[in-house]
């Protein structure tokens, strides 16, 4: 009978370290989803803003920019943007379906 007390408090200490690993490794993806979360909207806001810094751009040059660094920011800003409209389009193959799309559209606006 001793035995099998020792055996099972002994199981029990393996179970109760093996829970408090598991436990901090929980904690740990739960700060980097929160950090991420935070990046993801700060450059959502960041991409955002450029774009409508772009599109005054393309509409203060009428589609006609005067020198080849505004031609290269507006056919940068073109390319992204149709991936962009592209990518919301797509309904996504995995995952949360609304996370991707909403985002997406979002962003693209």
């Amino acid at each position: 009978m001793a035995e099998e007390l020792r055996a099972l408090k002994d199981r029990l200490a393996t179970g109760q370290a093996a829970y408090q690993q598991l436990r901090a490794e929980r904690d740990d993806l739960a700060e980097m989803l929160i950090e991420a979360d935070r990046r993801h909207h700060l450059m959502a806001t960041v991409i955002g803003h450029w774009d409508d810094l772009a599109t005054r751009l393309h509409h203060a040059v009428t589609g006609h920019p005067s020198s080849p660094h505004d031609a290269a920011i507006l056919t940068f800003w073109a390319k992204a943007r149709d991936r962009l409209h592209q990518h919301a389009a797509t309904p996504p193959s995995t995952g949360n379906p609304t996370a991707t799309t909403s985002t997406a559209r979002t962003v693209a606006r």
